[in-house]
């Protein structure tokens, strides 16, 4: 078993916790099982601000762009928003037939938890509603 911690300047704090079991069952088979997390703290920070494009008069055509209404993002504004968790799992068994020849399967499951994307859909939906971004019915803030 190990464990770690770590400080990011300006920003959260990194940990992570990883162990491993190891079963042996005669001289033939063993299972051994691992599980892990790790923590990376954020460091990225979304200040207030509105942003808006101004509107295009047309150039030697006859379509302008209009502009877009201001869009603040308010909602959104905080600190080291970018943090990400990850974990996961193996379990493995290895069967020994002889000295050359051995057998192993393993299963593996892991999982990553970023705040950032949630953050991002959440202000590229707010821009949306705004009439900055255009809805492309691709889902929520795509």
């Amino acid at each position: 078993m190990n464990a770690g911690y770590g400080i990011t300047a300006a920003g959260d704090p990194n940990n992570n916790v990883n162990a491993v079991l190891n079963l042996p069952f005669g001289d033939n088979f063993a299972l051994r099982g691992v599980i892990f997390t790790d923590h990376h703290g954020g460091y990225i920070s979304n200040v207030s601000d509105t942003i808006s494009v101004p509107g295009v008069p047309p150039l030697q055509g006859p379509i302008p762009r209009p502009g877009s209404p201001p869009a603040p993002n308010a909602g959104v504004v905080g600190s080291n928003l970018n943090t990400v968790q990850y974990g996961g799992a193996r379990l493995s068994a290895l069967y020994k037939f002889s000295d050359d020849w051995t057998c192993s399967c393993s299963r593996t499951t892991s999982a990553s938890r970023p705040t950032a994307t949630s953050t991002t859909t959440r202000s590229t939906r707010t821009a949306a509603a705004l009439g900055a971004v255009p809805d492309r019915g691709l889902g929520p803030g795509l």
